[in-house]
């Protein structure tokens, strides 16, 4: 008995040992980290569906680490639509997601992100921001570009007009300090 138990041992590592040399590895970094327990937050009276996915997407993107070239893939199709998502609640949004990259091994997760509905008080704004200058839109470009103060609500005006072209128009705010 003792016999049978060494000599299968004996050969799986000669088989292996032979074998060894004979085969290619490769190596491959992964395109990134996943990440699986995220928040997310946004406002709205109520906040609409597409909001809330917007948030989850945002959330997942700033969370995850990516290799220089990679991109994550949120796969939106796969998560059945709710309804808007009131005032002071929250809900759970469970996403498959990849990363992914041209000279990286991919890497799939779940993540649950949980996005909370924040009551945020009506506040009267202190500024006004008018965007007008140009009139006319004559192509793409930044129309309007100014600084927000913490703290104080602003309200924002624009007034442009196209002849030929339907322009879509994109108000972007960054936050670059991360205050």
């Amino acid at each position: 008995m003792r016999h049978w138990l060494i000599i299968p041992l004996f050969v799986v590592l000669l088989l292996t040992t032979a074998f060894a040399g004979f085969l290619p590895v490769r190596e491959q970094v992964s395109a990134g980290s996943l990440a699986e327990e995220l928040n997310a937050y946004v406002a709205g009276y109520p906040a609409s569906w597409d909001t809330v996915m917007d948030s989850v997407r945002l959330a997942i993107r700033r969370k995850v680490v990516l290799q220089p070239g990679a991109d994550v893939i949120v796969e939106m199709t796969k998560i059945v639509p709710q309804g808007p998502l009131g005032e002071g609640r929250r809900t759970l949004v469970i996403v498959p997601y990849t990363i992914s990259g041209a000279q990286y091994s991919s890497v799939s997760g779940i993540a649950r992100v949980e996005v909370e509905n924040e009551v945020v008080a009506n506040i009267e704004p202190g500024r006004l921001f008018v965007s007008n200058n140009p009139e006319e839109i004559m192509g793409p470009g930044i129309l309007f570009k100014a600084e927000l103060v913490a703290e104080q609500a602003v309200r924002f005006l624009y007034y442009h007009k196209t002849k030929q072209h339907k322009y879509d128009l994109s108000c972007i705010i960054s936050n670059d300090d991360q205050r």
